[in-house]
């Protein structure tokens, strides 16, 4: 199957693309550009230019490579320093994506959504119980990266009743694992901090945070999603939510990168809310729907097998990189 990637270029698409060819599927990495630290470790990936919203570029690309599925992964990150740069990346980019799928009759659009439509956590899903959030609680985003990618479902929602696209959102916990740098993730990119400075030799301390809990899926996790969303036949949902179902916290994070890579320097105090964050967005992922319609199992669905992996991964780019 060919697998149209929107958002190549960065760290999910690397592994998307990964897992697509593990598969045995052939991914076309589409992005404005492919300047990721793993980009240059692409393995035989193709990789096209394009912008995500660019309708007719779009169309090209699908009927070159003779496109399939598309996976739409493109976003800006920051969104609320640069909304209307996010809102056309995410809303014009989806539609766009959509529109290819209508013209060429591609079977089936997948969105990366985000846990961020639901806005701030409520009730027992706040600590200390973190009780895992369902697909249909309700959906109250809170800024503008949020609101543009519940904006999306609906859109993509609409296409599949108006004009039969195949559409599937994935509503991702807190993601981790190689190529979430600070250059693009900023602070949220605290357990890429841990990881890689621990390979490194370097410290890695934080002041607070140690006992927050939170939902964390790995990206060769998502990359799985992926594939089982292209493979799949008729779906009763659009949404799934895509995590490890599991609440685990900072500070085990940080024990995790010590057996992982041990005499490292990683330490995180304790506390609640380590990204600072003006609301409560630290959610646990109810995955049992992707569970019985996918096939979803997470293969890394524990923080102690994931960051092994990372730290394996991390330690194999800086050995081919020298």
């Amino acid at each position: 199957m060919n697998v149209l990637v929107i958002g190549g270029g960065g760290a999910i698409g690397y592994w998307t693309a990964r897992s697509l060819m593990a598969a045995g599927h052939a991914p076309v990495l589409y992005d404005v550009a492919f300047d990721n630290a793993l980009s240059g470790s692409g393995e035989g990936m193709l990789q096209v230019r394009g912008d995500a919203a660019d309708l007719q570029r779009l169309l090209e690309v699908a009927s070159t490579h003779r496109i399939e599925r598309i996976v739409h992964l493109a976003m800006i990150i920051d969104a609320e320093s640069a909304p209307v740069m996010a809102s056309r990346v995410a809303v014009q980019g989806l539609s766009a994506a959509l529109e290819t799928a209508r013209a060429r009759s591609i079977g089936r659009v997948i969105f990366a959504s985000a846990k961020a439509v639901y806005g701030a956590t409520f009730g027992d899903h706040r600590a200390p119980t973190y009780q895992p959030a369902g697909e249909d609680i309700p959906r109250t985003p809170i800024g503008v990266y949020g609101a543009a990618k519940l904006l999306c479902e609906e859109i993509g929602r609409a296409y599949q009743e108006k004009h039969g696209v195949g559409f599937v959102a994935f509503r991702f916990a807190s993601t981790y694992g190689l190529g979430k740098d600070a250059g693009r993730h900023g602070s949220l990119s605290l357990g890429s901090a841990m990881v890689e400075n621990a390979v490194r030799g370097l410290p890695a301390r934080f002041p607070k945070g140690g006992d927050q809990r939170q939902d964390w899926v790995y990206y060769k996790d998502i990359g799985q999603a992926v594939v089982r969303a292209c493979e799949a036949g008729p779906l009763a949902h659009q949404t799934f939510n895509i995590g490890s179902g599991i609440a685990a916290s900072f500070g085990e994070f940080a024990a995790a990168v010590r057996t992982a890579a041990p005499g490292a320097d990683v330490a995180i105090g304790p506390g609640m809310n380590p990204f600072e964050t003006s609301y409560d967005a630290y959610w646990v992922m109810d995955i049992s729907r992707a569970r019985s319609e996918l096939g979803y199992r997470p293969e890394f669905g524990t923080l102690e097998l994931g960051v092994a992996d990372y730290v394996k991964e991390y330690r194999a780019l800086l050995a081919r990189s020298g």
